[in-house]
């Protein structure tokens, strides 16, 4: 069983999913710095 992380886009509330934490959250920066920004 693999456990998934879920970061929220602070911005907006959209959910991005990662292996890691850091892998979500390195996901939802980048989502972040390209439309938030």
């Amino acid at each position: 069983m693999t456990e998934e992380h879920t970061i929220k886009c602070g911005a907006c509330g959209e959910s991005f999913s990662g292996a890691t934490m850091e892998e979500a959250k390195a996901l939802a920066m980048q989502h972040k710095e390209e439309h938030h920004s």
